[in-house]
């Protein structure tokens, strides 16, 4: 099982400090210009996302609040917040700052939770010429609306994985950070997340 260290942080993260997480197994026979990493660091009230991707075109149709950003190019980060607990949280994000945030145990579950304010996570997109990147932050106190013993400490181990997708457009392409198997390409098999350490 692959494993990340989640480093600690006192104020606003300095993304140049914090180790990269490769999204780099490919499905589908993804091309290799198509690339994607994650940064994630926390202290005691959030989790702090960076995910990054380098990509020859960023389509990004949806600009509806319920649109489904997995069809244009995506980033996503899905994790289990506690670890007797079956259910998992997906965050999905398009280039136009759209996200599809979610709970359940598997795909045929998953429930789209739809926060009163749809600012909640801070999300910044930052656009280039050879892709996009988001960084956001996930409050403890959402999480713990759904997982009341849920904390952020030194030691704490969550599972979770990174992704990357464009279903529609010329070239789809789909990676992850922790591999995933099955007959069937899907990033909702949280039996096969890698794991978070928390420093």
């Amino acid at each position: 099982m692959k494993e990340y260290l989640v480093k600690h942080i006192e104020g606003k993260p300095e993304w140049a400090k914090i180790p990269a997480l490769p999204i780099d197994v490919r499905y589908r026979d993804t091309k290799e210009d198509v690339s994607a990493e994650a940064k994630i660091c926390y202290d005691e009230e959030h989790i702090y996302v960076k995910l990054s991707t380098t990509e020859p075109e960023s389509p990004a149709k949806g600009k509806d609040f319920l649109c489904e950003p997995c069809l244009d190019s995506c980033l996503e980060f899905f994790f289990s917040p506690v670890e007797d607990d079956p259910r998992y949280m997906n965050l999905e994000f398009n280039p136009n700052g759209i996200y599809y945030f979610g709970i359940g145990t598997s795909i045929k579950t998953l429930v789209r939770l739809l926060p009163e304010n749809r600012h909640i996570f801070g999300a910044r997109v930052r656009r280039r010429n050879d892709g996009w990147s988001v960084t956001y932050s996930i409050p403890a106190e959402l999480i713990r609306r759904f997982f009341p013993s849920f904390s952020l400490y030194s030691g704490k181990e969550m599972r979770a994985n990174c992704y990357k997708c464009l279903e529609e457009g010329r070239e789809p392409n789909f990676l992850s950070w922790a591999p995933i198997e099955g007959e069937r390409l899907s990033f909702h098999r949280p039996h096969q997340f890698g794991r978070f350490i928390f420093e």
